[in-house]
């Protein structure tokens, strides 16, 4: 008779190698956040103040970026549907393939958005975890491994979607000249 795994053996890895790659990417964002902190200062004592979005500097930027803002927009309204609404059922199944494909066009979109130096960011790190969590968490739920195909999707969707949303409305960017410039 051999002898039964351990619990710890038994553990998923890919949490924890999940869990390691985020406090490593909120160091480097910290760290980076801190060399631009007078800048950000700067642009946030300028500010008018909360108002309705003013779309017109987004309406003179490239068609990628417009793509990834209009994708990343409904990725985020879609995935708060998907969050409340009943798992497994149709409407789920649905709307899920749909979060998918919004997703992927945020992420693949993003691919093509440079900064002002025209150099990619730290941020673009997010299109390759993408490009990695999204397939595994559709093939979990073709597999019904519920429990990973969940952990996959509120990765995508906190992690990375409303992670790296929330760092576009730094102060100096261009999601802050929508809503606050």
């Amino acid at each position: 008779m051999s002898p039964s795994p351990s619990n710890a053996a038994r553990r998923p890895v890919l949490p924890l190698v999940l869990a390691g790659v985020f406090i490593v990417a909120l160091a480097a964002a910290t760290a980076y956040l801190g060399t631009k902190l007078d800048v950000i200062v700067r642009n946030a004592q300028g500010a008018r103040g909360l108002h309705a979005p003013d779309l017109s500097p987004l309406a003179g930027q490239p068609f990628a970026l417009q793509l990834h803002v209009a994708a990343s927009v409904a990725a985020i309204a879609l995935g708060v549907v998907m969050l409340a609404s009943r798992k497994g059922a149709r409407f789920h199944r649905v709307a899920g393939w749909t979060w998918a494909a919004t997703m992927a066009t945020a992420a693949g979109s993003a691919a093509f958005v440079r900064g002002e130096d025209d150099a990619y960011s730290f941020i673009h790190l997010t299109v390759i975890w993408a490009a990695i969590l999204l397939p595994l968490g559709l093939l979990a739920a073709r597999r019904h491994a519920v429990q990973l195909h969940r952990t996959l999707m509120l990765w995508l969707y906190f992690g990375i979607l409303v992670g790296a949303g929330a760092l576009a409305f730094i102060p100096g960017r261009l999601m802050w000249e929508v809503v606050a410039g």
